[in-house]
């Protein structure tokens, strides 16, 4: 089993995110027939949430789409439901990145947080900081929930039209 046999999700309002580094990890991890152990970060994720990428996605630089799951230190290999809230648009080179923001779905402490707006202020703050710090990317800023929703319907349309990524 990998990446590409999981489902995406009920999208673009519900997303499943595969969880591969760990809030707090110094280790990615990626899923090939078995969780395996993609690379050693240099220093302990520093994001506010578990990273992961959702399946059956391509985003405009060729991989599959990431996101940041607020709220839980979850296990890597776990598959969340999670609920978009936002985007984070980032250049990389010549290519375009997006990062999803999002809250699991079946959490009750966000069943209120629909929006980027709803989050404190130094979430999305930070997560960019960390991207700028810890990455080539440029940062081209923040969009809402509506943004979100676009970028996981362009990234099923294009994984169909384009094929798997691994």
């Amino acid at each position: 089993m990998n990446l590409n046999d999981l489902p995406t999700g009920k999208a673009p309002d519900a997303i499943n995110v595969l969880i591969t580094i760990p809030k707090g990890s110094k280790l990615e991890f990626t899923l090939e027939g078995v969780l395996k152990v993609a690379d050693f970060l240099p220093i302990p994720s520093m994001l506010e949430g578990d990273y992961g990428l959702v399946p059956q996605t391509k985003g405009g630089n060729g991989k599959p789409l990431g996101a940041v799951v607020l709220g839980h230190e979850l296990p890597a290999g776990c598959l969340i439901e999670c609920r978009p809230i936002g985007v984070l648009k980032l250049a990389v080179k010549r290519a375009f990145e997006d990062i999803l923001l999002c809250v699991p779905l079946k959490d009750q402490r966000y069943k209120n947080i629909t929006e980027l707006e709803d989050v404190p202020d130094h979430i999305p703050l930070e997560i960019a900081n960390f991207y700028k710090q810890y990455s080539t990317a440029s940062i081209r800023g923040w969009k809402g929930s509506a943004a979100s929703k676009k970028v996981i319907i362009h990234a099923t349309e294009l994984f169909k039209k384009r094929g798997s990524n691994v």
